[in-house]
């Protein structure tokens, strides 16, 4: 999906898509397959249909499949998103349905922003964290979450207020 914002002129190209690697770790700890067991949906057909329409709300369903074929786990995962916008919100809902039976992997939403800032911030528990683009700490590539995650620069900003995803 491309998101345009109509205040800014800022274009998002490519947001919400999914991705999968193979997971070599337990269940508590992620160890990262090869960078050839990553696959994702950039270039999946998908299923289009409008779901409502209505002068105060309009939705569209996304249907596509993750194909996974990998040693450790394989198998498809079907995944519907439905995208709404309600008259006079400033923000896009995201409702995301998918039935995850495959084994040893990590599936991730992927929601590029393309803005290039030195800070993002994110809800904890009883506090919201603000955190540097280059971590002090060595193969710290990803950061916990509650709630929500933000990043902005002069032109504006994006924020992501999610339920489920636990890290970014």
């Amino acid at each position: 999906v491309d998101i345009y914002h109509k205040e800014s002129g800022r274009r998002l190209k490519n947001v919400l898509y999914f991705e999968d690697n193979a997971d070599r770790g337990t269940v508590y700890n992620y160890a990262n397959g090869t960078q050839a067991e990553k696959v994702n949906t950039l270039e999946s057909k998908a299923k289009i249909k409008v779901v409502r329409d209505t002068r105060l709300e309009k939705s569209v369903s996304v249907e596509t499949k993750l194909r996974i074929d990998r040693d450790c786990g394989s198998g498809e995962i079907p995944i519907e998103v439905i995208y709404t916008l309600r008259a006079g919100a400033r923000s896009l809902s995201v409702q995301v349905n998918l039935d995850n039976t495959v084994n040893y992997h990590r599936l991730r939403v992927m929601l590029p922003a393309d803005i290039e800032s030195d800070k993002s911030y994110a809800g904890q528990p009883f506090c919201i964290v603000e955190r540097d683009k280059i971590s002090p700490y060595e193969d710290d590539e990803t950061h916990p979450n509650t709630d929500f995650v933000g990043i902005e620069d002069s032109l504006g900003g994006v924020a992501i207020l999610n339920g489920g995803l636990y890290e970014y």
